[in-house]
C-alpha cells in the first residue's frame, strides 16, 4: 500500500514535467521499477489501481504511459476518459484557444508604454459598481480614441447594453462656459441661467 502511494507521488512529479514531444520513460512501468527496485509488473498492477480509482491516465502506447491526472489536468486541461490509445488521442481533449479580440490591442503601445494604464482602465470597468474614469494628456495624444475603445470593451463584456449611447465631450470647448458643461451633462430648465 505505501508503495502504491509512493508511485503516485512519484507520478505526480515526474508529470509536472510532462513534454509533449519527449515524454520521460519514467513515466512508464519500466521506467519506475528501475526508481523502486521492484518487478516491473508488481509496479503496472499499482498504477492499473490507481487507472481504476480514477487517479491516474494511462496512454496506451508502446511503451505505456502513466499521467498523473490532478498534475496533468491543473497543468494541460480536464481528460474524462482514464485510458487513451495515444497522445494524439489525449491532445483532442485539449479545449480549442480562445483568441478573444481584445479592442486595446488596436491602440499602439498596448503592451509597452500604456499597458499598465489599460490594466488601471480594465480595472475600473469591471470593478462592481465602477470606477470613474479621467483621461487627461495634451492634446493629439489619443483621448479621444481610448474613450471609444473603453466604450467598445464596455459594449463587447456587456457592461454596457449593445444599444447604449456613446457621447464625446471635448472638454476644452467647455473651459470657459462650465454651465454649458453642466447642462449637456445632466440637462438644464429653460431660463435656469
Amino acid at each position: 500500500m505505501f508503495l502504491k502511494n509512493d508511485i503516485l507521488v512519484y507520478l505526480s512529479k515526474e508529470t509536472e514535467k510532462f513534454d509533449w514531444e519527449h515524454p520521460s520513460e519514467q513515466l512508464t512501468a519500466n521506467g519506475m521499477q528501475k526508481v523502486f527496485h521492484v518487478k516491473r509488473n508488481t509496479v503496472s498492477t499499482y498504477l492499473n489501481q490507481l487507472v481504476k480509482e480514477n487517479l491516474v491516465i494511462k496512454i496506451n502506447t508502446r511503451p505505456v504511459y502513466f499521467l498523473s491526472r490532478s498534475v496533468f489536468e491543473k497543468k494541460f486541461f480536464n481528460i474524462p476518459a482514464s485510458i487513451l490509445d495515444s497522445f494524439q488521442e489525449l491532445k483532442e481533449y485539449e479545449p480549442p484557444k480562445n483568441d478573444k479580440h481584445d479592442v486595446f490591442d488596436e491602440l499602439i503601445g498596448a503592451e509597452g508604454s500604456l499597458k499598465k494604464a489599460i490594466t488601471q482602465i480594465k480595472t475600473s470597468i469591471f470593478y462592481p459598481g465602477g470606477l470613474p474614469i479621467m483621461l487627461c494628456g495634451p492634446t493629439g495624444v489619443g483621448k479621444s480614441y481610448t474613450a471609444e475603445l473603453i466604450y467598445k470593451c464596455c459594449v463587447e463584456n456587456e457592461v454596457l447594453p449593445p444599444h447604449s449611447l456613446f457621447i464625446s465631450f471635448n472638454c476644452a470647448q467647455y473651459a470657459n462656459n462650465p454651465e454649458l458643461l453642466s447642462s449637456n451633462l445632466f440637462g438644464y430648465i429653460f431660463t435656469c441661467f
